[in-house]
C-alpha cells in the first residue's frame, strides 16, 4: 500500500534497515500503513486523475528498442493517455518514459503524473545495493567520478521516468543525450547529466520497476 510519510521511519527491507524521510513515498504492508495513517505519521494525498491524465497534457513515450507491448499499449490508451514510440524525450507537458521490459504497474501511473505538480522529474532508484561504483567500465566510472566526485551513490533507473516539460528538464535531456553518445552505460550517463543540471527530482522506491522487491508490499 502506497503512503507518503509525514515522519521519519526506519523499515527493514531484505534484512537491512532503511531510513525514509518526511515526504518520501513508500510501498508498505497494509497493516503498517494503516497504523501510520492512524497516528498521523503518513498520508495518502488525493491526485485529481482528470487533471493528470488528459489527452495532450499527459502522454507516454514507449522505448522503441523494446518489443511491441500490444496489451500494455491498449491499457495505456484506455487511460486517456497519448502514446508515442521512440527514444527518451519530453513529448508532452507531462511525460512518462517507459521501457516495456519493465512490468507496467498501471495503478502508479496517475500517482507518478501527480507528483509532477511539485517535482520536475521523478524516477525510481535502480538498486539499494548496486551503486554507481558497481556499474559500467572502469573508464565509464572514472568519467562519472570526474562529475559527481563520489561513486558511492545510488543511480536512477532510466527505464521508467516521469518528467515535466520545463527548462531544467529540457536541459537535462539534452545533456543526457550528449553523454550517452560517449557512454556504455545509460544509467551513469544520466547521472552525469543529472549532476550537471540538478533538476528538482523525486527518487522513487525501487519497487516501482521491481514489484517483487519487497515481500511485505500490499
Amino acid at each position: 500500500m502506497w503512503v507518503r510519510l509525514k515522519s521519519i521511519q526506519r523499515v527493514e527491507r531484505q534484512g537491512k534497515l532503511q531510513t525514509y524521510n518526511i515526504g518520501d513515498w513508500i510501498d508498505i504492508g497494509k497493516q503498517t500503513a494503516m497504523l501510520w495513517l492512524s497516528r498521523g505519521e503518513a498520508e495518502i494525498p488525493t491526485f485529481k486523475r482528470e487533471a493528470a491524465l488528459v489527452t495532450g497534457e499527459a502522454g507516454v513515450v514507449i522505448r522503441a528498442k523494446s518489443a511491441d507491448p500490444f496489451q500494455s499499449q491498449f491499457n495505456l490508451a484506455q487511460m486517456n493517455l497519448t502514446l508515442s514510440v521512440g527514444e527518451p524525450c519530453i513529448a508532452f507537458n507531462k511525460t512518462m518514459i517507459w521501457d516495456p521490459t519493465v512490468p507496467l504497474r498501471t495503478e502508479l501511473i496517475s500517482v507518478g503524473f501527480g507528483m509532477l505538480d511539485t517535482w520536475e522529474i521523478a524516477a525510481p532508484l535502480y538498486s539499494y545495493d548496486q551503486l554507481a561504483v558497481h556499474l559500467g567500465s572502469e573508464e565509464e566510472r572514472e568519467r562519472t567520478k570526474n562529475v559527481i566526485r563520489d561513486l558511492r551513490v545510488p543511480v536512477y533507473d532510466t527505464r521508467l521516468i516521469f518528467v515535466r516539460n520545463c527548462d531544467a528538464t529540457q536541459n537535462l535531456f539534452s545533456v543526457w543525450t550528449d553523454e550517452y553518445t560517449v557512454s556504455s552505460d545509460e544509467r551513469l550517463a544520466f547521472m552525469r547529466a543529472f549532476y550537471r543540471v540538478k533538476p528538482l527530482c523525486l527518487a522513487l522506491p525501487i519497487s516501482w520497476t521491481n514489484p517483487n522487491a519487497y515481500s511485505d508490499a500490499a
